[in-house]
């Protein structure tokens, strides 16, 4: 029997098959590595389940693939933080083709270049748990937040509130105690060679 030429989507979300959608079987074939090697095993599948990304993320980004299909491209530079991180989360799970660098890509200049709050840092901490704790927002945000502890870019109310946080997520707690021990250790090596100058400074001048 020759295979349908739709297939439902749906998302395995707690144990759930949760539908997100029915679509054109070449279209999402040709836009998405993950549906594709689940067909190449089973031709004749008509339906696909997907790692358990957020069901309004994955239906966005189903959505653009059908709409836009040969000139797909997220523009990411009006969607605010909250909304990327579910949306970097849906095109991975899919594995959207081409590549769109530039949801990362914002996602992480967002954690670098604009205020940090703990909700933020928590919407990231939990999306590690699916994105992994070597992806691009997990490191940048561990280096963010050990940087300002450090530096003391942040108040001491502010510090225990990323701590409140920290605390919820074993990964990113263990990542922060040692991206802080490391940061303080060359803050201290430095502080220390400009002290050495300072007191070689002052022994030429008495000389």
């Amino acid at each position: 029997m020759p295979a349908s030429s739709n297939i439902i989507l749906y998302v395995d979300a707690e144990g759930h098959n949760n539908r997100i959608g029915r679509v054109n079987r070449d279209v999402i074939v040709r836009h998405s590595t993950a549906v594709k090697n689940i067909l190449d095993a089973n031709p004749n599948a008509e339906h696909v389940v997907l790692r358990a990304a957020p069901k309004g993320a994955l239906e966005f980004v189903v959505g653009e693939v059908l709409r836009y299909r040969e000139r797909l491209y997220f523009n990411m530079s009006r969607e605010p933080f909250e909304r990327a991180v579910p949306i970097l989360m849906a095109v991975q799970a899919l594995g959207i083709q081409p590549e769109q660098p530039q949801v990362e890509g914002h996602v992480v200049w967002e954690i670098c270049q604009n205020p940090l709050t703990p909700a933020r840092a928590e919407l990231v901490a939990k999306a590690s748990e699916f994105l992994g704790i070597d992806s691009k927002p997990f490191t940048n945000l561990v280096q963010r937040i050990g940087y300002d502890v450090v530096h003391d870019k942040i108040t001491e109310e502010e510090k225990q509130a990323f701590r409140n946080v920290a605390v919820r997520y074993p990964a990113l707690n263990d990542a922060i105690g040692v991206k802080v021990a490391y940061l303080r250790r060359l803050r201290n090596e430095h502080l220390d060679r400009v002290a050495q100058n300072a007191g070689r400074r002052r022994g030429d001048r008495r000389n």
